[in-house]
């Protein structure tokens, strides 16, 4: 296989755009990946498909966690939506 992080990427380009279309809270998230990987870690048979589903979530969380305003000082809540 000459291109062995396609599916990893493709999984985690879906999570970006599930992201884009559905808000979560950050901390929802963070929680959901860090259960996802314990339950990974626990559970051999189910392995593989939930370290898909944990790529998927990294791919949500990090776009969240990028474009979330979490300061009361953050710019867009000082100035809001106006230029």
């Amino acid at each position: 296989m000459k291109r062995p992080l396609l599916p990893v990427a493709l999984l985690y380009i879906g999570g970006i755009l599930i992201a884009c279309l559905v808000s979560l809270p950050p901390v929802l998230l963070l929680v959901e990946a860090l259960t996802l990987g314990i339950l990974a870690l626990a559970w051999r048979r189910m392995r593989l498909p939930l370290l898909c589903v944990l790529v998927v979530v990294a791919g949500r969380t990090n776009y969240t966690l990028q474009t979330a305003a979490l300061s009361p000082y953050d710019l867009r809540h000082l100035l809001g939506n106006e230029p």
